[in-house]
């Protein structure tokens, strides 16, 4: 991501943190990261691409957390729970963010449950492989 970019990502997520969903408004956001409103829709079309941004940093660090973790369990089970309990204390740590991805992943983004549990499925495969030496989170021992 370029720094402009990481830049409004890292304002939003700052935002995010003091107010939730309501407080992200890309006026505010373009200030407090020092660009133009211009330079913020070049990069970012809505307040919703911008927290998509912002989940997708969140995922990232994440991932990489994970990727320099040794095994995260003997089972299957084990393992999942693992990365939800990890994920739930991120989020504790950053409540108010927390909810705000939570009300745009549940409220504006993903319009049926249909979609909302594709998506959690989606999810669960890109992080299976994280956190087991066969680098297959659901493969049974």
């Amino acid at each position: 991501m370029e720094e402009r970019a990481r830049r409004i990502v890292e304002t939003a997520i700052e935002l995010a943190e003091k107010g939730g969903f309501e407080a992200v408004r890309l006026r505010d956001v373009a200030a407090h990261s020092g660009v133009a409103l211009g330079t913020l829709y070049r990069h970012f079309r809505s307040k919703e691409e911008l927290l998509l941004g912002a989940l997708a940093d969140q995922i990232a660090q994440l991932e990489r957390l994970l990727e320099s973790m040794p095994t995260l369990g003997p089972t299957p089970l084990q393992r999942v729970t693992t990365l939800f309990t990890m994920a739930t204390r991120a989020m504790c740590l950053r409540p108010m963010l927390a909810r705000a991805v939570i009300a745009f992943i549940y409220g504006a983004f993903w319009p049926s449950p249909e979609v909302h549990a594709e998506a959690a499925a989606n999810l669960i495969f890109r992080f299976k492989s994280f956190g087991h030496k066969s680098r297959n989170m659901c493969a049974k021992n």
